[in-house]
């Protein structure tokens, strides 16, 4: 099984960038639009990382990375946002949350992440051979 990763935003155009991107990272990516269809998959399977929008209609990044822990206890959530300030970016990091990501971010420090988290969780497999 290869590192899994669980991305949950309603941007479906960037949605099929970070599938692509983490893809070609060597993550086996699942997408969601909300986080009720998240949590669902939570409730399923174990996911070594998981990207979640702030900002969605319903259930916002927050509200499913409180419930998060429900599910998956070592669970390592990143939030992406906009909207993300010092501010909240502490208050986050404060409940549990691994990392934010500010968007439009770089893929650069989207690697980093993934990369850091893939370390932390001893998988040190990079990039698929195609």
């Amino acid at each position: 099984m290869g590192f899994e990763v669980l991305v949950v935003d309603d941007d479906v155009k960037l949605v099929e960038v970070l599938t692509a991107v983490l893809s070609s990272m060597g993550c086996d990516v699942t997408c969601v639009h909300s986080g009720a269809e998240a949590l669902k998959l939570l409730d399923k399977r174990r996911y070594d990382l998981m990207l979640a929008d702030l900002r969605m209609p319903k259930m916002d990044g927050v509200g499913l990375l409180k419930a998060v822990p429900l599910f998956q206890a070592d669970a390592r959530c990143v939030l992406m946002s906009a909207y993300i300030t010092d501010e909240s970016m502490a208050e986050a990091r404060n409940n549990g949350v691994y990392d934010c990501l500010r968007k439009p971010f770089k893929l650069s420090e989207l690697s980093a992440v993934v990369e850091r988290a893939r370390a932390e969780s001893g998988q040190t497999q990079g990039p698929r051979e195609e």
